[in-house]
């Protein structure tokens, strides 16, 4: 089972649609509107800066099929 992160629809890639839906989620809490689990990369509850930095670092990566 291979994952790659900020890869929220399943596409093997992390595209710009996932890059702007992690920003609208940036600043998000859990229960909040915006929050989105997928991209709490470090499962704290909250999505800060460096959760956004983890799918801004994964932006246009392609994960192949081994």
């Amino acid at each position: 089972f291979y994952r790659l992160y900020g890869d929220v629809d399943g596409d093997r890639q992390v595209t710009t649609a996932e890059y702007n839906k992690a920003r609208q989620a940036l600043g998000s809490v859990r229960g909040g509107v915006a929050y989105d689990p997928a991209f709490d990369y470090d499962g704290d509850g909250q999505i800060t800066t460096a959760d956004f930095n983890q799918v801004r670092a994964r932006l246009g990566r392609v994960l192949l099929a081994p």
